[in-house]
């Protein structure tokens, strides 16, 4: 294990300590509360989260965390799951699409999903479909998504908002 790996393999250990996940999160991200991201708000997805810091080699894999809006996704009552009432527009596609950009659905509940590489991932958010895009008058996939970046030197993890990528 290289000597950078190891150094943020300690700090994980000093970071996480006690509390509940959105806390050990927050310490992670050095973020004061009202600063996190809605999307990690949530305690499932905090954990999902903390879980991809510790299993899944993420300092070196970005990751994108997603809130889906099952509203984006039935707003045609007649045919419920599909965006815009046309099958094969559902978050099974689009959770198909992703992992075959190359993500991994991390526990497969298609909330975290983890790339090997930055480029991946780019190529990933570059090539989603545009029925999954916004459109006007229409609810949006997604209530909130983040990309986590890899882990600093320091022991912090970056993120930014991934929103763009599905409500542009």
């Amino acid at each position: 294990m290289p000597k950078f790996t190891k150094t943020l393999k300690k700090k994980l250990v000093i970071a996480l300590g006690h509390g509940s996940k959105q806390q050990q999160l927050l310490r992670l991200c050095e973020q004061p509360p009202a600063q996190l991201p809605p999307v990690l708000q949530d305690e499932t997805i905090a954990g999902l989260a903390l879980d991809a810091v510790k299993n899944y080699d993420f300092p070196d894999d970005p990751a994108i965390v997603t809130a889906w809006n099952s509203a984006g996704f039935n707003d045609v009552p007649a045919t419920p799951g599909c965006r815009n009432g046309v099958p094969g527009q559902s978050l099974a596609a689009l959770v198909a699409y992703i992992v075959a950009s190359g993500g991994v659905d991390a526990y497969n509940l298609h909330l975290l999903f983890m790339f090997r590489t930055p480029d991946t991932l780019s190529s990933c958010e570059r090539g989603i479909p545009n029925w999954a895009r916004h459109q006007a008058g229409v609810p949006d996939v997604c209530t909130s998504s983040i990309r986590i970046n890899r882990m600093t030197q320091a022991g912090q993890i970056g993120f930014e908002y991934f929103e763009h990528a599905f409500n542009r």
